[in-house]
């Protein structure tokens, strides 16, 4: 029975750390005393950290960005979670949401806090897009209804007379 035990436990560790490996979003678990506990693979790939590196090593050594380091330290201090947009540079910049939940024993003291990174870079090309194309298209419907409205408002306040009728027929057209 205790081997049974033994190999249901271990099936369920391996299902886990299958599932926690082929995340999309980047997951980063920090123990209280600033030290990696767990990294998962696009953690790795997004701090360019080999498969046998990062885990045991203090934070500051493998997370360069000084944004993300401030955030799971207030996190932790604070002892609430946070949530931010960092840039990362990896070559390229991509933007991520980096969120922190906190790990609590059963007590309910805190023992670490875990870090999600999920890439918004995308998202936020399209939003950048959005508004160009919005500031576009104003200007350009701007510029003939402002000339529309300029030679509209000359007939109208030329109650006397003022312009001939083929001129007016020109400000028609």
């Amino acid at each position: 029975s205790n081997a049974q035990l033994y190999i249901a436990v271990v099936t369920a560790k391996q299902q886990l750390e299958s599932t926690f490996q082929s995340m999309l979003s980047g997951v980063l678990v920090v123990g209280t005393e600033g030290q990696i506990l767990l990294m998962n693979s696009a953690a790795r790939r997004i701090f360019a950290v080999s498969q046998d590196d990062g885990v045991g090593k203090s934070l500051a050594s493998v997370v360069g960005n000084e944004k993300v380091q401030s955030l799971v330290s207030a996190s932790l201090e604070d002892a609430e979670e946070k949530a931010e947009e960092v840039s990362l540079y990896i070559p390229n910049e991509r933007v991520f949401q980096v969120q922190t939940a906190l790990l609590r024993s059963e007590d309910t003291t805190v023992t670490g806090v875990v870090a999600t990174f999920n890439d918004i870079t995308e998202l936020r090309n399209v939003e950048r897009m959005k508004t160009e194309f919005v500031t576009s298209v104003s200007h350009e419907l701007r510029t003939p209804l402002t000339s529309i409205k300029g030679f509209t408002r000359t007939l109208l306040d030329d109650s006397e007379g003022y312009y001939d009728r083929e001129t007016q027929v020109e400000f028609y057209q």
